[in-house]
């Protein structure tokens, strides 16, 4: 099975060929995504002596993050899915981050405005939590643990990209459902609580 996924969302953005459970990724920077994403998504082809045409489906982390690092991501999975008319597959982002021991956690993100972001692992689902000491008896993740102790009080450990997971899940979920229609891959945005 080849596919390719796209996360351009927050700081951790990325892009990846899964290539028979082998993972090929490249780091986007956090800001200037729109000049890299398609260079890199063309490197990665040509590492992997691949075409699209080749792939069985793309995939596309759907936010929360960025307003225009989310939609860049999705709008160039949407296009690369519509041209060569590959499934795409939409994912939460913060799926990316899911630890090795996934019970009972939480992965929060700095929204920058004067909020946050949580996703309950457990219930793989976004939260909107007004009592942020609710969190303080869980194990949280995050991509920038000072920040969020420093704004919010609150310890985080530094959330890595779980890629054996992210494959697996991906995997799953096109096995299980693998035609999507591209006009109800829905983004989402930061919002505050």
């Amino acid at each position: 099975m080849y596919f390719l996924i796209i996360d351009s969302s927050g700081e951790r953005s990325f892009v990846a060929l899964v290539k028979k459970k082998k993972v090929i990724s490249i780091l986007l920077p956090p800001r200037g995504q729109a000049d890299f994403l398609l260079p890199s998504i063309e490197e990665l082809l040509t590492s992997g002596e691949l075409s699209l045409d080749l792939l069985d489906f793309l995939a596309v982390g759907v936010g929360p993050g960025s307003f225009t690092g989310t939609r860049l991501g999705v709008l160039t999975a949407k296009m690369l899915s519509f041209s060569k008319k590959l499934p795409l597959i939409p994912f939460c982002s913060s799926l990316c981050f899911t630890p090795q021991n996934k019970n009972d956690y939480f992965f929060l993100i700095d929204a920058k405005s004067q909020g946050i972001y949580c996703f309950d692992g457990q219930k793989g689902k976004c939260l909107s939590h007004k009592n942020l000491t609710l969190l303080k008896k869980a194990r949280l993740f995050s991509l920038d643990p000072q920040t969020i102790e420093k704004k919010y009080h609150l310890r985080t450990h530094l959330a890595e990209i779980n890629f054996p997971f992210l494959t697996n899940y991906l995997l799953d979920k096109y096995q299980t459902n693998p035609s999507f229609s591209l006009a109800n891959i829905q983004v989402s945005y930061f919002y505050q609580l």
